[in-house]
């Protein structure tokens, strides 16, 4: 339920109307209004002589308006609805279309209604030239469509072939995934133990081609007899 537009700083001196209506499914209205009720052949007419201006005051909040049983799901539009003025002649009008609604749940069937709803709020000023009565007025009328609910539930097997799909659907990405990062892994891994496999290749090639000349490098004779003298004798 709404909060309230404005919360009163005194006590509540208006008064709580609460009932139930037995209605024809035709068209009418009932209303909330001031003056003692005078009946005229099968209508009624509200004498208001013995009231002064500055005792109406209409401001209203509906707190449940609703036309047959009450069905989970079916949204009252005038419920919470909150009319505040300072006008004290005012005419609050609602103007309420009715549907026939069927609701087909799991445990049976229930007949109900809902409605739309459309609101005018006038001023009364008979030397202004709106005339009326003041008060709160439900103008309501029967539509000839009906509205049928349904409640659907998908079968039990189609729920678990859903739940496969998605498994299979997560195991299969899964896998992709997993397959791309070992192929990544595997040429990064590959590309660099090759180069470091061609670098130490060239570094032993190197150092075998440098030792290969030093042993070949033929002496020459004077090289050889420099050597020979060179080392000296000892006698015994």
């Amino acid at each position: 339920m709404p909060a309230r537009k404005l919360t009163p700083d005194y006590e509540p001196d208006g008064c709580r109307v609460h009932g139930s209506l037995t209605l024809n499914k035709v068209a009418g209205n009932f209303h909330i209004t001031a003056g003692k009720v005078l009946p005229i052949s099968g209508a009624h007419a509200h004498l208001t002589t013995f009231m002064q201006e500055h005792e109406y005051n209409f401001t209203h909040r509906i707190e449940k308006l609703s036309f047959g049983d009450s069905v989970a799901g079916i949204i009252q539009p005038l419920e919470g609805e909150e009319k505040l003025t300072d006008i004290n002649l005012m005419n609050f009008q609602y103007y309420i279309e009715v549907v026939p609604t069927l609701v087909d749940g799991y445990v049976g069937k229930k007949t109900t209604y809902q409605y739309s709803v459309k609101e005018l709020a006038r001023p009364i000023s008979h030397n202004e030239g709106s005339h009326g009565t003041p008060g709160i007025y439900f103008k309501y009328d029967i539509s000839a469509l009906k509205v049928e609910v349904t409640k659907d539930r998908e079968p039990f097997w189609q729920w678990l072939v859903q739940v496969c799909a998605g498994v299979g659907g997560v195991c299969a990405t899964s896998n992709l995934v997993a397959l791309l990062v070992k192929w990544c892994v595997q040429t990064v891994c590959c590309r660099l133990g090759s180069a470091a496999a061609t670098a130490d290749g060239a570094s032993r090639n190197s150092s075998n081609s440098t030792n290969k000349a030093s042993v070949k490098a033929p002496m020459t004779k004077n090289q050889l007899n420099a050597s020979t003298e060179s080392q000296p004798l000892f006698s015994s």
